[in-house]
């Protein structure tokens, strides 16, 4: 039998990552806005994001992850988590 983890959809990671990031900034954030685009995140809020990920679905980042296109939004952050689980 599959996981709750396992069950959940990219959209429903992508939504808890927005409450995420609403809860820390208050701001709701367009899932395609690139992190470096936005002033609403600065270096040290992404890794505690990432942190945050690797923790709620019990996963890791591999180094190559950091360097792919994919991880500069929360939609293609939530791609990434979501092909691991």
């Amino acid at each position: 039998m599959a996981s709750p983890l396992e069950l959940m959809s990219a959209k429903g990671i992508v939504e808890l990552l927005q409450a995420w990031v609403q809860e820390r900034t208050g701001a709701v954030v367009d899932p395609a806005l690139q992190f470096a685009e936005s002033d609403l995140l600065d270096s040290f809020d992404v890794m505690e994001l990432v942190v945050f990920s690797e923790k709620r679905f019990n996963m890791s980042f591999s180094a190559s992850d950091f360097a792919s296109p994919d991880f500069a939004t929360l939609a293609g952050l939530a791609r990434v988590i979501h092909s691991r689980i």
